[in-house]
């Protein structure tokens, strides 16, 4: 949760792209 909110700050949608590809593996 914290990388998430720092990440806001570099670059929100690179973080959320990872968030979902390592959703989507999990998955």
């Amino acid at each position: 949760a914290v990388v998430v909110i720092t990440g806001a700050s570099s670059g929100l949608g690179r973080e959320l792209a990872l968030l979902l590809s390592h959703r989507n593996i999990r998955l």
